[in-house]
């Protein structure tokens, strides 16, 4: 088929089916959104009476907690919860005297050495000065007392007296030592 119509007509042709072109693109477009809105809006309606009685229900409970009753409970429970804290900070800054007796217990001792006094106290932080005072009845009884307690682990700064070394027999001793509650 030859197309005989001047330029002209052509072109007049060629705006006239963009024109039509056009409209039928804008009719999709607005049948689309149009179609769009009848999906949401009920959709839109649907949230809407969701938040409605969600609220309605959180002011119900809001009412049901707020009597007296859950408002005592609740201070009660906030009075335990700082009480709670308290106990776990001293625990934590607690010193376990008990730990240091079972050190010194587990020492091992020569059959001629007896222990006449225990004092414990706490130094700085966790750790605890102990001072022993004792009875050996030689002074090899008592190096081997300081032998063994040296080799301990949570056991530091041994000091024995002066004077636990001055007699060969029937030696009493005093000795200070420092034991760290972090090893035990």
């Amino acid at each position: 088929m030859i197309n005989l119509l001047p330029e002209e007509q052509k072109r007049e042709l060629r705006v006239d089916l963009n024109k039509r072109l056009m409209a039928t693109l804008w009719g999709v477009a607005a049948v689309s959104l149009l179609s769009l809105l009848f999906v949401l809006l009920p959709l839109d309606f649907f949230i809407l009476g969701e938040i409605g009685s969600r609220k309605i229900l959180l002011k119900q409970a809001e009412n049901n907690y707020n009597q007296p009753d859950f408002v005592l409970l609740g201070d009660e429970i906030d009075g335990y919860n700082k009480e709670l804290g308290n106990v776990s900070e001293y625990y934590k800054k607690h010193v376990y005297f008990s730990n240091a007796l079972g050190i010194i217990s587990g020492i091992k001792r020569p059959d001629g050495l007896y222990l006449n006094s225990i004092s414990i106290e706490r130094v700085e932080g966790k750790n605890m000065k102990v001072v022993l005072t004792g009875f050996g009845k030689s002074r090899e009884d008592v190096l081997e007392f300081k032998d063994s307690i040296t080799s301990q682990k949570e056991v530091s700064e041994v000091l024995f007296s002066p004077s636990s070394w001055i007699k060969a027999k029937n030696t009493d001793f005093l000795l200070t030592c420092k034991i760290t509650q972090d090893e035990i």
